[in-house]
């Protein structure tokens, strides 16, 4: 009876690491694919240079902070490179949509600054590299994947068409703006801290930024606010 357990448990491991690595080829084809048709459209200009330096700069950091870190997780390393990314290009694309200019919601479709092709490559070099770790270590749903699969598309058409830089820009601001908050309440609860004051603080100022940012949107969409 032990044996037959051990068997089976065996076999579904086995089964479980064939579908992983499966997943893990098939997304790096995706990639290579996505990669190769873009390539001759990148080189043109050095975009591609620059978002594969980008890309290896992010992932050369997750490495830095795994290496002096040790005794954190993996997972803790990739969230420190997130929440690094998350404070840079909100600042950035703060910046670009409010002070720099233009305003989105009156002069979309334009032509990109390269203000706004600069954040565009940070951002998805950034991207390539968290798909790959969450294709790898599978800590997040196909639904993550699917965000970072799209959001890598969405700023590769921004950066070979030269528009839409307006909007992708203000987009970026939009949907990081809570992530730093996002990724500070996961810290307190890896440190033990999840049912504290300053949790609490974290996550009523989360759920404001959140609402807040969606609900600006919604107001110049429709006109109305709540």
């Amino acid at each position: 009876m032990s044996s037959n357990v051990t068997i089976e448990v065996t076999s579904h491991k086995d089964k479980v690491s064939v579908v992983r690595q499966r997943a893990i080829l098939f997304g790096a084809e995706l990639i290579h694919i996505f990669i190769s048709t873009l390539s001759e459209t990148f080189q043109a200009n050095g975009m591609l240079t620059q978002v594969v330096l980008t890309s290896s700069l992010w992932t050369s950091l997750y490495c830095f902070v795994c290496y002096f870190w040790r005794s954190k997780s993996y997972e803790w390393s990739c969230r420190s490179v997130s929440l690094l990314h998350a404070l840079l290009i909100t600042s950035l694309s703060y910046y670009c949509t409010f002070i720099q200019g233009p305003w989105p919601f009156t002069d979309a479709g334009g032509p990109n600054t390269p203000f706004q092709e600069s954040i565009a490559i940070i951002s998805v070099g950034y991207f390539i590299f968290d798909f790959f770790w969450c294709l790898y270590f599978q800590t997040d749903g196909q639904t993550m994947l699917c965000h970072h699969f799209v959001s890598i598309i969405a700023l590769a058409i921004c950066l070979i068409t030269g528009s839409y830089g307006t909007e992708i820009v203000a987009t970026i601001f939009g949907s990081e703006i809570s992530n730093p908050l996002l990724q500070c309440r996961w810290f307190l609860k890896y440190s033990g801290n999840r049912d504290t004051a300053i949790a609490d603080l974290v996550d009523a100022a989360f759920i404001l930024t959140f609402t807040y940012s969606w609900e600006c949107l919604r107001y110049h969409l429709d006109g109305k606010i709540l």
